[in-house]
């Protein structure tokens, strides 16, 4: 059995697996020992390159992903910051303009999406926020000026990372290292097959040449058993999908009880602002009718 085709979806591990074998398999077979150096030189020469050279460029995706990371969490912390802001200026009223103009949704869902969508909504709240006359909410548009500015450099460097990636996988070093293993395990395979028919005294037996390759259990599996495999395999991502939306509607049961504790926490400060307005009246009528009683009437004149 011919070896089979690596195809660029195989690791480079995978990949030094094969090559390595077949290396170790020929090195031990005097009649084959002759290809053992051409799959140690690929390992040497090119896995190795091949594979500092894709660490490098998943180093620099996961260094991107990190970096909108932080900037979506300190967008996060801003919308807190400009909502607490925007509260005070219009007196805790949420159906006035100045308030739906930028939270017709609640902050949360600012919050929650990833950060290429939210510089979606929020880059075009700049220049109104910069221009407001309020001085605390000028300032903070010009902090989300630099966010947004930091936003789109970390968004554009994670795409031109993943886009680099995409390139050494599919045109780059690695897809040529597949091909050159894939062309070297088939001549090896065809230079060894025609060694069993070129010296018949050496009594090589019909399948020498595939004994000099792995061949996975995969390919020898019935039908049968793959399909219980793959039903297998499905029964746990169906799990796993399972669990994963479960504590998806816990954290949104969560976040809801927070939005809802905050609400009734904004009425019980509301509520306390009007006692307290009732009391400081109470307190003047109070005081006004201590001081009335405190003159003594006059005597009326005899």
């Amino acid at each position: 059995m011919a070896p089979k085709i690596l195809t660029e979806n195989h690791s480079l591990d995978a990949l030094y697996d094969e090559v390595f074998f077949t290396l170790a398999a020929t090195a031990a077979d005097p009649e084959a020992a002759k290809f053992s150096p051409s799959f140690e030189q690929l390992l040497t020469k090119q896995w190795q390159p091949a594979v500092d050279k894709e660490r490098a460029l998943r180093q620099a995706i996961l260094s991107a992903q990190a970096h909108c990371m932080g900037v979506a969490r300190r967008m996060d912390g801003w919308i807190d910051r400009f909502h607490n802001a925007l509260l005070i200026v219009t007196n805790n009223r949420r159906d006035v303009g100045d308030y739906t103009r930028y939270f017709a949704k609640p902050p949360s869902a600012h919050k929650r999406p990833a950060l290429s969508i939210q510089l979606q909504t929020i880059t075009e709240w700049v220049s109104s926020i910069k221009s407001s006359s309020v001085t605390q909410l000028a300032a903070l548009g010009t902090e989300l000026e630099t966010l947004v500015t930091e936003g789109t450099k970390a968004e554009q460097a994670l795409r031109d990372a993943k886009a680099k990636l995409k390139d050494f996988r599919t045109i780059g070093a690695r897809k040529a290292l597949f091909d050159q293993a894939n062309s070297l395990r088939q001549a090896t395979f065809g230079a060894l097959a025609t060694l069993v028919y070129e010296q018949p005294k050496k009594c090589l037996p019909s399948d020498w040449p595939s004994t000099f390759f792995r061949h996975g259990s995969a390919e020898r599996r019935k039908p049968e058993t793959q399909k219980l495999l793959l039903i297998d395999e499905l029964a746990t991502l169906r799990a796993a999908v399972a669990d994963s939306e479960k504590r998806l509607a816990a954290l949104e049961a969560a976040e809801q009880r927070m939005l809802e504790l905050a609400a009734q926490r904004r009425a019980a400060v509301a509520k306390l602002a009007e006692l307290e307005q009732q009391a400081r009246a109470t307190d003047q009528a109070a005081h006004s009718l201590r001081a009335e009683l405190s003159h003594k009437p006059s005597r009326a004149s005899r």
